[in-house]
């Protein structure tokens, strides 16, 4: 008999490393798109909120309501929109006229 050879062992018992590695390779690849949706949830709320706290405050003024006023804890790009939309309020409110007039 030329190149053969005789198992003695079973098979289950000399891939139980293997699948016990496949296994674990899979819970730590699961974890990890756990973890990702997790924590881009948690940023692309971070980052809509205040847009959405801008746009309400925008529908505001565009109705009519000058009073609004947009809190804002961030140091970005959000916080020179709000400070324009202040300026808008405050420019595109309705001049009261003068009664000697």
């Amino acid at each position: 008999m030329r190149g053969g050879f005789v198992a003695l062992r079973s098979r289950e018992s000399e891939l139980a490393a293997f699948n016990a590695l496949q296994r674990t390779m899979l819970w730590a690849v699961a974890l990890g798109v756990v973890l990702a949706l997790v924590f881009a949830f948690v940023q692309a709320h971070q980052i809509t909120g205040p847009v959405r706290k801008l746009a309400v405050a925008t529908r505001q003024v565009q109705e009519g309501d000058y009073s609004v006023d947009i809190v804002v804890k961030s140091r970005d790009e959000i916080v020179s929109c709000r400070r324009h939309s202040r300026d808008w309020s405050r420019i595109s409110r309705p001049r009261r006229r003068s009664s000697t007039t």
